[in-house]
């Protein structure tokens, strides 16, 4: 450092002599002062000093273009005053030299002769510390100003305690980080002092973290619960954690790194003990370790119990409540996932209920699974056992009858009966009799126990209508359906003779759509008739359309214009007596349209070209004639729906040129023409001789 002052010293001198612009006398008074601060910077215990441990020191160098050249220290020693008083580590700075010049100086606000320090130590430790650095451009012309360079070696600077080191302005704004780069360059005008401050911020472990949640020795823990802590830095840096977490008492690290003081260690065992720890980190890899906590997680509920119905049982009502019985160790409110089904592994039905019951949807004689599964949101779930139960059959449907269904000619002095019975063995059976001439009978018995019944005398030739009704000794019932008989008669009548046709007898102008009806019926109560329809375009009819209809309308579909029909109706009677009716007739209305007609080729308004054996053949609109230029084919397009196509005509001029029988119709007019207008006129017939006609006027040319 000497070696540095004396050449300082030693080129101002040089470069005052070379500008004669020094004195000889000043040269001695400069020499006399650098030599008195040269002694004033050695400091009489510098031996002392360094005993005493002095951590570190940092030169700052002070260059400018005109090689003027200035230099400062500062550093820290443990035993150092911050001032005021001044101590040992405090050096004055010496006087100022001649012009040009840069005085570079701390300001520790100590008086003179330490306000302005060459020499600047601090106080060890702390957490920050501030150095007030101040430059000073003194030029020769006392008005220009120069460029100065503030030079250190980053070696010096990573040799402290400090964290970060900054050159600053003298609001404390960052000007250049000193750990990283080795010089600082500004402007400096004539005289003006410019002010600089060096802050040291030196870093301290982070505090050891804290407040942890679930917190330390809790139980009943939920297993989706997250980890927490709270931690801090006593420099404010930003922290990272490390996550030590497991059933072991030394819990392995889980997780590294990570910025934020919470952790989610994924779904937990219940009733279990877990163990867990945080190690703090700092941006500069300064650790802190937590202590190791623990806690315990929640149980999980009782298993589900004491089904209702019972497991096994049979003969259950359908419309039956399942309830059962669970609890939780915790005293945890619980709730309840049902599954059930006619499958052995049956679907869930219910989800997150809080009652121990449900209503089921269910059907008579089905065999039904059911299981619980009980959750605890702190825990997890429990599931119970599959159980099952039969819900109850309804009894058989009553069948067989006797008299049959619909018969006839029944005894006067019937026995009724039928088949009934039960499913479920075991199970008893009793029935309901209703009986009479309505077809909504009356009961007549209750809760018989046999299959039988024998109702009072009944009358003649009448019809009754009975049916019966099932009960089980649960009280669940079967309706058998509604039969029919008809007693005995002395004598049998045939069916009515069919009448008043629709349409009536020799109407004309009938649509092809009609549909046929009749009066029909049968003389005896009781007897019911069906009919035979005849119908065809010859007298009589011989074609069978319909046969044992029920009604008295039938549909015979689209029939053919201007034609004559004949039909007629046979009545059957239950008893095989029959009754034809009548021969009827009807024509069918007229087809007096002709056909739909349209002429596709030539069309109206273009020019039509065919030459040289089909070499140039075009056809193109020209909006104001007909020009046909060589032969051409002329194309219909006709059509009827009512009668139907018989032939298409065609003519020029009158004069019939063709006649077409099948689709497509055409013509090939290949007639040489003259240049003047012919009439092309086409004439459509359907089956009826019905016309539709159609001319164009087309100049023909070749």
């Amino acid at each position: 450092m000497i070696k540095n002052v004396l050449r300082f010293i030693f080129f101002q001198i040089f470069k005052k002599y070379l500008t004669n612009k020094i004195p000889v006398f000043g040269i001695v008074l400069l020499l006399l002062m650098s030599s008195l601060s040269i002694a004033s910077h050695q400091n009489p215990n510098a031996n002392e000093d360094e005993g005493r441990a002095i951590i570190w020191d940092v030169t700052l160098n002070f260059n400018e273009p005109g090689l003027a050249y200035d230099y400062t220290v500062f550093g820290e020693a443990p035993d150092a005053n911050d001032g005021p008083p001044a101590d040992v580590y405090d050096t004055a700075k010496p006087p100022a030299p001649i012009p040009s010049y840069i005085r570079a100086y701390f300001n520790d606000n100590i008086p003179y002769p330490y306000n302005n320090l060459w020499k600047d130590y601090r106080h060890y430790p702390a957490v920050t510390k501030t150095w007030n650095l101040s430059v000073q451009w003194v030029p020769a012309d006392s008005v220009s100003p120069t460029t100065i360079t503030i030079s250190w070696s980053p070696s010096e600077i990573n040799n402290t305690e400090y964290v970060s080191i900054m050159l600053c302005s003298s609001g404390g704004v960052p000007l250049q980080n000193m750990r990283t780069a080795n010089s600082y360059s500004f402007i400096c005008p004539a005289f003006i002092p410019f002010s600089y401050k060096i802050i040291c911020i030196a870093n301290l472990p982070p505090n050891s973290p804290g407040n942890p949640s679930p917190s330390q020795g809790a139980v009943g823990v939920p297993v989706n619960a997250d980890l927490g802590w709270t931690c801090s830095d006593p420099n404010g840096d930003p922290l990272t954690y490390d996550v030590y977490f497991g059933t072991s008492s030394t819990p392995p690290k889980v997780a590294s790194n990570i910025s934020l003081a919470t952790y989610d260690p994924g779904p937990m065992n219940p009733t279990t003990q877990y163990y867990w720890k945080i190690i703090a980190w700092d941006i500069y890899s300064v650790s802190t370790a937590g202590p190791t906590w623990y806690f315990q997680t929640n149980s999980l509920p009782n298993q589900p119990s004491n089904p209702t119905p019972s497991n096994g049982s049979t003969g259950i009502s359908p419309n039956a409540l399942l309830s059962w019985t669970c609890s939780d160790p915790n005293g945890d409110p619980l709730t309840y996932d049902v599954y059930f089904g006619t499958s052995s592994t049956p679907p869930k039905v219910a989800s997150n209920i809080s009652t121990m019951n449900y209503y089921p949807t269910m059907t008579y004689g089905t065999l039904y699974y059911w299981k619980i599964v009980a959750w605890d949101l702190n825990s997890g779930s429990r599931a119970g056992p599959i159980w099952h139960f039969k819900t109850n059959s309804v009894p058989n449907q009553p069948s067989n009858p006797t008299p049959t269904n619909g018969s006839t000619g029944v005894p006067i002095n019937p026995d009724l009966s039928w088949t009934g019975g039960d499913p479920d063995p075991g199970d008893t059976v009793t029935y309901d009799v209703y009986f009479g001439t309505s077809s909504t009978p009356p009961k007549v018995a209750s809760n018989i126990s046999v299959t039988t019944y024998k109702p009072a005398t009944l009358l003649y030739n009448t019809n009754y209508y009975w049916k019966i009704i099932s009960w089980d000794n649960h009280g669940v019932s079967t309706v058998g359906p509604r039969w029919q008989f008809r007693t005995t008669s002395q004598t049998n009548q045939p069916p009515y003779t069919p009448s008043n046709p629709n349409p009536v007898n020799g109407a004309t102008e009938i649509s092809i759509n009609t549909g046929l009806s009749w009066t029909g019926g049968d003389p005896d109560s009781g007897d019911y008739v069906t009919y035979d329809v005849y119908f065809d375009t010859v007298n009589p009819p011989l074609i069978k359309i319909k046969s044992n209809i029920s009604g008295t309308t039938c549909t015979i579909g689209n029939l053919n214009y201007s034609q004559k029909y004949y039909w007629k109706v046979v009545a059957w009677d239950n008893h095989h007596n029959t009754n034809a009716g009548p021969v009827w007739s009807f024509t069918t209305k007229r087809d007096t349209s002709g056909p739909s007609l349209a002429i596709t080729s030539p069309r109206r308004g273009w020019v039509y070209i065919h030459l040289l054996g089909g070499l140039i053949d075009r056809h193109l609109p020209i909006l104001l004639s007909t020009i046909v230029i060589g032969p051409i084919y002329v194309n219909v397009t006709a059509s009827d729906s009512e009668s139907g196509m018989d032939r298409v005509e065609f003519y020029l001029d009158d004069d019939l040129k063709f006649t077409d029988y099948e689709a497509p119709y055409q013509w090939y007019w290949n007639e040489s023409g003259l240049i003047f207008p012919y009439q092309l006129k086409v004439t459509a017939y359907d089956k009826l001789d019905n016309p539709s006609t159609l001319s164009i006027r087309v100049w023909k040319i070749f």
